[in-house]
This record gives C-alpha cells, structure tokens and sequence, in this order.
C-alpha cells in the first residue's frame, strides 16, 4: 500500500502539470523559437527558460547526417528544459544523451523531432555495466555513491535505433530509453524502436525482418542494501509506442538489472508491438506496478531464436494488468508467463487473438488470470 500510494500522488502530481502539449504548455511554437501563450498562470513558462538545440550557442543541425550529441548534450547541461524543434538528429551510441534531476527533453512530434542512432553499441555485458549503447541515459558509477536522478521528463519525440539488417548483433546492441536509476519521472508521447514512427519524415527499406534487436525502453534499480543504490522507482510511461526490439519495455531485466525492483511502475495507454518479448516485468522483489490499457499486438521472435517470444510476463508481487487489447500473432510462444515467486497478481485483459496455440503459464501463488481469448491456448498452472 506505501508504494501504490507513492505512485498515486507521483502520478497526480505529474499529470497535473505535464499533460498539454508542447505548443499549449510549454510555451514553444512548431518552429525554432519559443514563445508565449495564452495559457493560465500555472502553465506559462518563461520562453527564456528553454533552450533551443537548433539555436546559439547549441546549433544542432537536425539534418540525419551531422553528429548532434554534443550539441543536444550542451543544451541538456544548461538548462532543464530542452525543445527540440522539428529535425532528424544524429546521436552517437557509444556517448548518448545524459539526462540529469529536472530534464525536461520536448520534441515538436512524434514524427516531426525524431533522435536516431548512429551505428554501434555494446554487448549486453558493458549495457549491464552502463557502457555504450544508450541512447538516453543517466550517469552511472557502478560501486561507487551516485546522486539520485528524478522528475525528468521526455515528450513529444522519436528515438529510433540502428542495428544491423543482415544478422544479430551481440556486441553492438542499444538500448533507446534507459531509465535505470531514474525515479518519479514521466515519457509520454514517445516513440522508441528500430520501426520508424507513423509519417516520418525519414525511410529506410529494411525489411523488419531483423528488428527483433536491442531494447525499446528499460527501468530498473540496483539493490537497495548496496552503496550505488539511487533510485529507479515511480516512473510513468503513458501514451507512446514501441515498436521493432528485442523486448520492447522491461522492468527489472535478469541481465541488465539483476535483483532489481523497480517498485510503483505504471504503463498506460502504449502501442508496443514487434519485439521477441513485448512487456516484461522480471525481478521477484518488484511490487505494486500497474499495467492497464496498453496494446500488445505482433510478437516477433529474433531469426533461428528460442521458444521464449512472449506477450506478457511478470514475476514480481501485488501487481495489475487491466484492460488493453493483445493481438499475438502466430509466432508467440507464452501470452502470459507468471514465474515461480509470483504472488497477487490480477491479470484481466479484454481480448487477445492469436492464429496459433500458445501457452498461458501461471508458476505463481494466488494470482487471477482472466482474459477473452480468440485462439485455442494452453493453460499450465503449478501444482
């Protein structure tokens, strides 16, 4: 219940403040320069509070070919609110983009500001470390005390990631949103993922075919007993889309954030689709997360992968998903997956379809899994 309350004034609070668009709210027009609006009291932003990446001294070209990462970089240094206006920006994955307590990244669009990797990564070895391969990150000092990072903010924009389109990569995987160790922070309206977003103004004749790469958005904690404890809890994804990764939203992932918990999460109203895994949530020390009306459409397992690709799965405590809608595919192995240590969980999902028979597979103790399903399924509870 502390958790679940934390989470519910986190959320009012940051909705309360964060939910117009940038043009309405923050006082930024479509184009380069800022300006002032209408808007009540409450809502009015100083324009020369924001710092413009297209503008002096910045000047980010936004073209797709010149490296903007340092440029971007300086503007996210200098002030807490960062537009970028409409452009392509080229961000180098071996640095990426540091995000610090306050950032407030608001792009024009989903279509329209659109970050895109450049070639490269790391292993998951150096991500699980906080090497290179993040696009969005915060700074981290594994073993070493590191300053708490929160109320961030990323809005109106795309990240899209570059992998190889011939075969899987293991030494230059990258992550798009890498949220660990970021508390009480918010992405809304964000597209993350090697698919591009709908009317983009940029192609690529890829044939999706190897998508099924890296990570989408990523959350997690070190454990609390340990000195680079700092934070990674009460956080909101809402009305974004993922599309085209390895596993699209992770909380807690077994290699990147092993024993993590990633408490009072909440995932709303996002499109995820495209990946291996489509939303995961992997740690037994994890409690009170929301899920609720978010889409799980099309999973896609990598090429010659395993028999793992999954629609859902959880493995934390007193955790909810409610409502939605869950198209599978016909290449899903598990559309639900509750592990051993699971406990309390209530899954209650409106519909899902599928064109094969994949299994529903609840290892834990009182959970509550009801769901109208268009598919011949395979139910496995434990004994």
């Amino acid at each position: 219940m502390k958790f679940a309350n934390l989470t519910l004034v986190f959320f009012m609070m940051i909705s309360t403040c964060c939910t117009a668009s940038l043009a309405a709210q923050q006082g930024v027009d479509a184009g380069n320069h800022p300006k002032k609006t209408s808007t009540s009291s409450d809502d009015q932003i100083d324009p020369r509070s924001f710092a413009n990446v297209r503008l002096p001294p910045f000047g980010a070209r936004g073209d797709g070919r010149t490296d903007d990462t340092a440029a971007i970089q300086a503007a996210i240094d200098s002030s807490e609110r960062v537009y970028l206006p409409k452009g392509v920006y080229l961000i180098n994955p071996q640095i990426g983009l540091h995000i610090r307590t306050g950032t407030q990244l608001i792009g024009s669009g989903r279509s329209s500001s659109i970050l895109i990797a450049g070639p490269g990564g790391g292993s998951l070895s150096q991500l699980a470390n906080y090497g290179p391969g993040s696009i969005i990150r915060r700074r981290f000092a594994p073993n070493n005390r590191n300053p708490y990072i929160a109320y961030v903010r990323l809005a109106d924009l795309s990240i899209v990631l570059t992998h190889p389109q011939k075969t899987i990569t293991s030494d230059k995987i990258q992550i798009g949103i890498d949220f660990r160790n970021v508390s009480r922070s918010i992405i809304e309206r964000v597209h993350v993922g090697n698919s591009l977003p709908i009317d983009a103004s940029i192609h690529r004749t890829a044939s999706h075919v190897y998508d099924s790469q890296g990570y989408g958005i990523v959350l997690g904690t070190v454990p609390s007993s340990l000195i680079d404890y700092s934070g990674g809890e009460l956080n909101v994804i809402r009305d974004s889309n993922v599309w085209g990764a390895f596993k699209a939203i992770v909380l807690d992932d077994e290699i990147l954030s092993p024993r993590s918990a990633a408490h009072g999460t909440i995932i709303e109203y996002t499109d995820i689709q495209g990946a291996q895994t489509l939303l995961s949530q992997e740690s037994i020390y994890t409690r009170s997360v929301t899920f609720r009306n978010n889409t799980l459409q099309n999973v896609v397992p990598q090429p010659a992968g395993n028999d793992q690709a999954t629609v859902l799965r959880i493995d934390g405590q007193d955790i909810r998903v409610d409502g939605g809608y869950v198209e599978a595919g016909g290449l899903a192995n598990y559309l639900i997956r509750l592990g051993p240590f699971s406990k309390n969980l209530i899954v209650s999902l409106q519909h899902i379809s599928c064109t094969n028979k994949p299994i529903t597979l609840d290892q834990g103790n009182e959970n509550s899994i009801s769901y109208r399903v268009d598919c011949p399924t395979i139910v496995r509870r434990a004994p």
